[in-house]
């Protein structure tokens, strides 16, 4: 979190870890409603923030985009995607990094898949607890809203493996979205 750092004469936050070093949720939510309303004025309304990761690997050379090394801290500073969304203006946080950083074993995690190419993900579901997938914002943005907010309860799965314009030869290299790695998925969609 830098805030709107391509606009000159923005203001600049502290990166993650110094905000974690506060402890203190409620200021890491006033950082996000000056972010949205920085953001706001230049016309953006998405924001690729807050980095939820749970850094435990000094390693890694982004650390300081993590909160800290539990996912208690990352939970407690998530307040950042409330100042960005709640409020006018508001705009879209991602809280993105969660998945791939580590230490999140044991927390339902659902995968929100927004491409706007095909991939296969099979070798990955097992570690998801549910998987929505969307194909760029659109016109379903609306549903995909409704299952992350409550809203409706999917249930069932999808009569085909990917989208229908898979069916046709893709693009070498690219797969659609399957739940299956097994070679017969795999065909009908090839």
């Amino acid at each position: 979190m830098h805030g709107h750092n391509n606009v000159h004469g923005a203001t600049i936050f502290p990166h993650n870890i110094g905000l974690d070093a506060t402890r203190d949720p409620a200021l890491v939510q006033r950082i996000g409603r000056a972010v949205a309303e920085e953001m706001a004025g230049t016309g953006t309304g998405w924001n690729f923030a807050p980095c939820l990761c749970v850094a435990r690997d000094d390693r890694w050379g982004r650390t300081y985009e993590s909160f800290g090394e539990t996912p208690e801290l990352a939970a407690s500073m998530a307040t950042l995607v409330t100042g960005l969304q709640d409020g006018t203006p508001s705009v879209l946080a991602t809280a993105k990094h969660y998945i791939g950083d580590g230490g999140t074993a044991g927390i339902p995690l659902v995968v929100v898949l927004v491409s706007g190419r095909p991939l296969d993900v099979a070798e990955h579901l097992s570690g998801w607890d549910a998987l929505v997938a969307a194909w760029l914002p659109g016109t379903e943005g609306q549903g995909v809203a409704d299952v992350l907010f409550g809203d409706v309860e999917p249930t069932g799965k999808l009569p085909m493996v990917g989208p229908v314009q898979a069916r046709a030869p893709h693009t070498p290299g690219v797969l659609p979205i399957m739940a299956s790695s097994s070679a017969a998925s795999r065909s009908a969609v090839a």
